[in-house]
């Protein structure tokens, strides 16, 4: 089953497991390409009451060309819903680097 992303022709698989991430937590400029760590917020274990934590759950390493079509793309998509993406960031300084 063939469908059209961004126009480009994609075959869906069925198997491709979803991830669930709270948040992305880092991003990092490496040799051409942009890697994205996302965390999962956790309890931790023994407090009382429970205090939480963000774990690291995986990185998505994507070349510079790929992330600055991504990025485009997310923000028309969170507009076309009628989420502003520049409304409710909070502080975002200090999560990225450029190596």
């Amino acid at each position: 089953m063939a469908n059209e992303a961004g126009g480009l022709p994609v075959v869906k698989g069925s198997v491709v497991p979803d991830v669930f991430a709270d948040e992305a937590l880092s991003f990092e400029c490496f040799n051409g390409n942009v890697r994205i760590g996302f965390s999962s917020v956790q309890m931790i274990d023994g407090a009382a009451p429970s205090d939480v934590q963000h774990v690291l759950i995986g990185r998505l390493v994507i070349p510079i060309e790929s992330a600055k079509r991504m990025a485009v793309s997310l923000y028309s998509y969170l507009e076309s819903l009628g989420h502003d993406p520049k409304e409710s960031l909070g502080d975002v300084s200090g999560r990225g680097s450029v190596n």
